[in-house]
């Protein structure tokens, strides 16, 4: 499979996008994509194709045994939804951090959670929720670029937020280390995501008063996503930033139906765990 080239930035080498992930990249700032057009790109990479196959032929989309083909699957779950499986994958491919030093299905259960409170929240603020969700999936990349490329400093802002119990992002600040949000936005424009994306992956910790609404509502579902874990969470939730709260003003019942679908999905997250080890 042909892939783009890696780009270093500093101290940090960027890994490649597989071409046919990069190929998804691209369809997502387009206003319409036809099924067709997204299986002839995938079908040009047997191994995730079947990945993809595998996961939505799970019980959690309640399709055991019918989905025999990605049309199949584009037919019965969507065009966007089968994009966004493509992506995880293809992303969790080219992003493997060194065995022992992070624990990757944590971290994509986290981004599925934040997925999830952002799809939850984005109606209500005029979003879509396929875009919200896709920007909840990717808000955190830059976490897995340090674990790629520094696994000694991931290991250095891990153990100071543990001693501190303060979240990644705070520990980064703590220690003076550039945090996963600015590794997230070199990753982002050296894979050429769209402009949406990369200012949710890069300022979702922090975002500005005036940035777009689809950064405040990353910011807001990544910390529901951390509280609606409890005790089961792996590191305390992040600073809420008053201007967020204030920007999307959300209703109790917004934040509560947020709530309940991070406990969904984190209620099957033994079933996600080894759905990720299959493929």
């Amino acid at each position: 499979m042909e892939r783009t080239e890696s780009v270093r930035t500093g101290s940090i080498v960027l890994p490649p996008l597989p071409e046919v992930v990069a190929e998804l990249v691209m369809m997502i700032g387009q206003e319409q994509v036809h099924g067709a057009q997204l299986a002839r790109v995938v079908g040009r990479d047997p191994a995730l194709a079947g990945a993809t196959l595998k996961l939505a032929n799970s019980s959690f989309f309640g399709l055991a045994g019918r989905v025999a083909s990605m049309q199949d699957a584009i037919t019965l779950i969507g065009v966007n939804a089968v994009r966004n499986m493509l992506l995880i994958l293809g992303m969790r491919n080219a992003l493997r951090p060194p065995a022992g030093h992070f624990d990757t299905y944590a971290f994509w259960l986290h981004a599925l959670e934040t997925a999830a409170a952002a799809r939850a929240l984005a109606r209500t603020h005029g979003l879509c929720g396929d875009e919200a969700f896709l920007a909840g999936l990717l808000h955190d990349l830059g976490k897995l670029v340090v674990a790629c490329a520094r696994p000694d400093l991931l290991a250095r802002v891990e153990a100071h937020a543990r001693e501190q119990g303060c979240s990644f992002a705070e520990a980064e600040i703590a220690i003076g280390e550039s945090g996963h949000e600015e590794a997230g936005l070199l990753l982002a424009g050296a894979w050429k995501l769209p402009e949406a994306l990369a200012a949710a992956i890069s300022r979702h910790h922090r975002p500005a008063p005036d940035d777009p609404v689809l950064v405040h509502l990353i910011h807001l579902a990544n910390l529901i996503a951390h509280v609606a874990q409890g005790e089961e969470g792996s590191e305390p939730a992040p600073r809420l930033q008053r201007s967020s709260w204030q920007r999307l003003a959300p209703s109790q019942s917004d934040v509560e139906r947020a709530v309940i679908a991070v406990r969904r999905l984190r209620a099957r997250s033994g079933e996600w765990r080894a759905l990720l080890a299959e493929t």
